[in-house]
């Protein structure tokens, strides 16, 4: 073991450009807003456009000045502690105990599936059927396996794992297969030093006899690379059963490898690939199986002291670039699903000292893909950090992030730059000229540079978004007439035009690659949230003046969906996905025939013109609300907003609470916990109206029976689905009441 030293080690990093002063921001921003609200609109998805010249946005200049006035001086520098009652996030609890929390801006499609899943996807583990035997029962191959904490498990040879092992070639078919369509995005075991640990595991299943250096978690890393191989290879049907095949032999190995207590690389790099392909296959719970994993890697890499440099304990320069290569790779994968799933990651910033990996610059000095993401990822840490405070910050933190964040982009080497995102980013490009000639050509040939250009792209607006959505809503919530006279107009704007960048970039990278891009889960995820984020607008708002524009963007992703399942990757929740599409469609192009209607029946009895404004839970799939969802009985849920009483004059609500929690100060906003026995325990819900008291969560925007059944399932999926929490539906489908 290596002698362990007490001596300090700094490894600094660059300091972030310094914003400018708050004047020259102010008119900064100024030109920005005012350029993506007039030039949003007439925007097509996907194609090189012409821009009016900048002279033609001074009305909107003058119209958001006095916003940008507000943000700078009186916004920027408040606290959002009125907003913090209401944006805990949505808490689901099964009558069985299981609950499950999904933060205030997590991603849309989580908001939905967690109230719509097929009782299908996700049976209990009472009902869950026996599996079918096997035409050939191997010993110590049968039945399920409950990783990771499976001793029977342990007790399977090594040589029987060896001996699932395919011929060689068709394994390097396999290989070669993920390392093409797969790891251009995330390498975490890179194929140098994969390819020795591939040697070695073949080696000892074609000799006589084990290597003695040969561990098992090494033998699961190759099985998950098959895997992960079979899952990306384009040959081969989108979803191959084999995939789940080697995933369970690889869970087997780990098991036998003892890799909990036996901490080793290459078990962490098979559990952090496990984790890709749990949210790549087609579950229900996919995205439940991957967040304990991803969890799970990064305990392991706090127990293995991946979170320090190497350089700390003199270790070998090869073992020092592995560890951080490992360390940073797990760490930005962590830290961008928080995010989806709006909650907190695993380690902080402020605890690690691991220096990047090295690598060498290309001709022009430009720094590389891999290292630019990680960069982004300390970013994107900064604002899930911001995002999970109890206590709010004020929106002066959300506008000095975006900056920092336009900064880095600015930054991007430029054959690094995705030409799709600049064509649909106005407020920096007004001019499509200007947006071709600081982005290279699109190639049809270079693809894995081609697929790091766009996801660079990806994950930039995806970060935007991030910072951006709960200001969006709180733009969406607020009942006034023209939203760019919101203290939060930046954030609705900017949420627009990156909603926008994704659908656009989606539509971009698919034509090029087809047959690769549909295997590509994420651009799938974020391009159905996007339009879902847009749809809301138009929910809420039709008569908002880019509702045509928005009706565009869904009509993108509905043709999107629409080509993907052409291209074979018909699986239930691209079906499914497509389905809700199609409604949001359905519904918002009748919203704004209603709009317009309305607008022509004022008009022809001399009325001023006015706005209905959709009721606020057609906000509700953002998030941003503090939401409760219980098991209340058989084939019963119950569905709250929780409202939470107002701020007291003095700024302290809490009445009933004797021992708040020990970081929240007295000025922080809880609710008056009622002392009625019958409903201790209970959150309070003060409603704003009676009509308010439960409403429903997405029901009043998709699921009314306002559509006729899709032609294709005349029984719909949406309807007809039992919630994962509804434990007992399917015990008590049958009985009598």
């Amino acid at each position: 073991m290596p002698t362990t030293h007490t001596k300090t080690v700094s490894i600094s990093e660059p300091e972030p450009t310094r914003p400018v002063t708050q004047q020259h921001a102010s008119e900064a921003e100024l030109d920005r807003l005012a350029t993506v609200a007039s030039t949003l609109a007439p925007y097509p998805v996907a194609a090189q456009i012409s821009f009016a010249p900048a002279e033609a946005f001074n009305e909107a200049v003058r119209n958001i000045s006095s916003v940008l006035t507000n943000s700078t001086t009186n916004v920027t520098h408040a606290s959002l502690d009125d907003d913090a009652n209401e944006a805990h996030g949505t808490l689901m609890l099964s009558r069985e105990g299981r609950s499950k929390y999904l933060g205030p801006t997590a991603g849309s499609e989580w908001l939905k599936d967690s109230e719509v899943q097929d009782a299908s996807e996700s049976p209990s583990v009472v009902d869950a059927p026996s599996p079918a035997p096997a035409a050939q029962p191997q010993p110590g191959f049968t039945g399920p396996v409950a990783f990771p904490f499976s001793a029977s498990t342990a007790r399977i040879r090594t040589r029987d794992l060896l001996a699932r092992l395919p011929p060689r070639d068709e394994a390097s078919t396999l290989v070669e297969s993920y390392y093409r369509y797969c790891a251009w995005h995330h390498d975490v075991a890179p194929k140098e030093t994969f390819q020795k640990t591939f040697d070695r595991v073949y080696s000892s299943s074609e000799g006589p006899s084990l290597s003695p250096s040969l561990n098992p978690q090494e033998i699961a890393l190759v099985f998950i690379v098959f895997a992960q191989g079979t899952m990306y290879n384009i040959e081969m049907p989108h979803c191959d059963a084999s995939v789940e095949d080697w995933l369970n032999l690889s869970e087997k190995a780990l098991v036998k490898g003892e890799f909990l207590s036996n901490n080793m690389i290459p078990g962490l790099q098979t559990l952090h690939l496990m984790c890709h392909l749990h949210l790549h296959l087609d579950k229900g719970r996919r995205g439940d199986n991957a967040w304990p994993l991803w969890g799970l890697v990064m305990r392991l890499i706090q127990a293995m002291g991946m979170h320090r440099d190497g350089t700390c304990w003199n270790l070998a320069h090869d073992v020092v670039e592995e560890r951080r290569k490992v360390f940073w790779e797990c760490n930005a994968a962590d830290i961008f699903q928080a995010h989806c799933f709006s909650r907190p990651a695993a380690i902080n910033p402020e605890h690690c000292d691991t220096a990047y990996p090295s690598e060498q610059l290309n001709l022009e000095g430009e720094k590389s893909y891999f290292r630019l993401r990680f960069e982004l990822s300390q970013l994107s840490s900064e604002i899930l950090s911001l995002s999970m405070k109890i206590r709010r910050p004020s929106y002066a933190d959300v506008v000095d992030l975006d900056r920092k964040l336009a900064e880095f982009e600015m930054t991007i080497p430029f054959s690094l730059r995705c030409r799709a995102a600049f064509l649909s980013m106005p407020s920096r490009y007004p001019r499509s000229q200007a947006a071709i000639d600081a982005s290279p050509e699109p190639s049809r040939r270079s693809m894995r540079l081609s697929f790091q250009q766009m996801n660079l792209a990806f994950n930039i607006s995806e970060t935007f978004i991030n910072l951006h959505r709960p200001y969006y809503a709180k733009a969406l919530y607020e009942d006034i007439d023209d939203r760019l006279k919101s203290v939060y107009a930046q954030s609705f704007l900017a949420v627009i035009e990156r909603c926008t960048i994704l659908i656009s970039i989606t539509t971009d990278i698919f034509a090029r690659f087809p047959a690769v891009s549909l295997r590509q889960w994420n651009l799938w995820f974020h391009c159905y949230n996007s339009a879902l984020c847009l749809g809301t607008l138009l929910m809420s708002d039709p008569a908002n003046v880019m509702s045509a524009f928005i009706l565009e963007q869904i009509d993108a992703a509905v043709g999107l969906f629409n080509s993907l399942i052409q291209h074979g990757a018909g699986t239930p929740r691209y079906r499914r996905n497509l389905e809700w599409l199609l409604k949001l469609r359905a519904r918002g192009k009748a919203k704004i025939a209603a709009v317009s209607t309305q607008k022509d029946r004022r008009r022809a009895q001399g009325q001023p013109a006015s706005e209905e404004r959709e009721e606020a839970e057609d906000v509700e799939l953002l998030g941003w609300r503090t939401r409760l969802i219980e098991r209340a009985g058989q084939n019963q849920k119950i569905i709250r907003t929780i409202r939470l009483a107002a701020t007291t004059p003095t700024g302290s609500a809490i009445t009933n609470l004797s021992n708040p929690p020990p970081n929240v100060d007295e000025g922080s906003h809880y609710p008056d916990i009622s002392l009625d026995p019958t409903i201790a325990g209970m959150p309070l819900v003060t409603p704003d109206s009676t009509n308010d008291l439960l409403q429903d969560f997405w029901e009043p925007m998709l699921l009314q029976n306002v559509f006729e059944p899709m032609q294709h399932n005349a029984t719909s999926s949406v309807n007809n689905s039992y919630p994962w929490w509804d434990d007992s539906i399917t015990q008590g489908m049958n009985q009598p009441q």
